[in-house]
């Protein structure tokens, strides 16, 4: 059960990561295209706009809290049958 958790929470946190670089991702891609669009427009460039916050999808901070209580769990229940 331990190595379940473990494996479980390492997942969590990977799949954490992920949403949060492909969020950053489309961010980046979306706010060039936008000012893509000014410059051939408009002949200026309005700049890069805020990128998302670490906050800003919950289930990034979910995912990661899991995976971070799993670890814990996992390491107490090792720590318990020694």
């Amino acid at each position: 059960m331990k190595n379940l958790n473990r494996i479980l929470g390492s997942l969590f946190i990977f799949a954490s990561g992920i949403l949060y670089t492909i969020e950053r991702i489309t961010a980046r891609l979306s706010s060039a295209l936008v000012d893509v669009g000014f410059v051939l427009n408009s002949g200026s460039s309005i700049g890069w706009t805020d990128p998302p916050d670490f906050s800003d999808n919950y289930y990034i901070l979910l995912f990661l809290l899991l995976g971070f209580i799993l670890f814990i769990i996992s390491f107490v229940q090792q720590s318990t049958h020694k």
